[in-house]
């Protein structure tokens, strides 16, 4: 992932320079009003000469005239800057991340800036599955006409908005929908991820044929320069995995990396939606014990069964 992190760096680094570069100049015009750079020059010799009578005599009866002559010598100074159309802030850069000032770390660790921009980069330059993107704006529960299959989804629905408001103060950090094909697992999962996305979170969204499909690049070392190719599956900050049990069972491949995928994401405490037209017991059957007990934990994961009409084949009758 070097490339990334170079163009990544630019970026930054870009970033940085524009903001400066939009300050110095704000200067330079503020500068080129003689009473402004008058007010500079005696406010940095009262501040010193302040500060200088602190060092020496904290409690002296100086201090208190000469920091009410300094207030109002920025009071001068703004309205100053007020007459230019500029404030105090526009002399300063304006980074947009306020904890790193644009460069990407903090304290010699990747800034959570730095981590989202990160792996949203990953997930695009791996091509993964980002999907048509909804949000609950565009939920439509009047696509359901039968009120018990409405009356589940509705409170799946108001059970991911909690958690969401919850995020990522969240206990259940993994959420499995099962059900039948076309009860609109794909389309709510959707709009959960259009709702993280909002929030300025990573979502590697992506089939379960193609994550397998991933898992088998990287076990053959088809990508050579490509290393890290499960690094946007392990590391984006909300993972969803669509129509689980739906790809092929590849030996020493889907169950064994699935595992290991589940696993650390469970141990970086990164929060993993799966879609599935399996119920738990298939799950078990299916794969084994370990993926059975992460997806179907009751402890730290919450599954949901849906039921009813395929309402793809109830919208082509009408």
């Amino acid at each position: 992932m070097d490339n990334i992190d170079l163009i990544l760096q630019r970026e930054y680094a870009a970033k940085r320079a524009k903001a400066q570069k939009k300050a110095e100049a704000n200067i330079r015009k503020a500068r080129s009003v003689p009473a402004f750079v008058k007010l500079e020059k005696i406010e940095k010799e009262l501040e010193f000469e302040i500060a200088k009578i602190k060092a020496e005599f904290p409690k002296s009866e100086q201090l208190k005239p000469l920091q009410e002559l300094l207030k109002q010598l920025k009071l001068e100074r703004a309205k100053l800057l007020k007459m230019m159309k500029l404030s105090e802030s526009d002399l300063k850069p304006k980074y947009s991340c306020n904890k790193c000032f644009d460069t990407g770390f903090v304290q010699g660790k990747m800034c959570d800036c730095y981590k989202t921009r990160r792996t949203t980069q990953l997930v695009k330059l791996q091509g993964l599955d980002g999907g048509d993107m909804l949000d609950f704006d565009k939920f439509d529960i009047e696509l359901i006409s039968d009120p018990a299959q409405k009356e589940q989804m509705l409170k799946l629905k108001n059970y991911l908005q909690k958690w969401l408001k919850k995020y990522p103060n969240v206990k259940k950090r993994r959420l499995t929908i099962c059900g039948g094909t076309g009860l609109g697992k794909t389309y709510i999962s959707k709009c959960l991820a259009g709702e993280l996305i909002k929030m300025g979170l990573s979502v590697c969204f992506l089939s379960a044929f193609a994550m397998n499909q991933k898992f088998l690049d990287f076990h053959t070392g088809k990508h050579q320069s490509n290393s890290n190719g499960l690094e946007a599956l392990l590391y984006a900050d909300v993972l969803v995995i669509d129509d689980l049990g739906t790809e092929p069972m590849l030996k020493n491949v889907t169950t064994n990396y699935l595992t290991l995928l589940l696993s650390e994401r469970e141990r970086l405490g990164k929060p993993v939606l799966v879609t599935t037209n399996l119920l738990p017991a298939n799950i078990y059957e299916r794969y084994d014990e370990r993926i059975y007990s992460r997806l179907c934990s009751k402890q730290d994961g919450q599954v949901f069964h849906l039921s009813g009409q395929d309402l793809r084949l109830v919208q082509r009758e009408k």
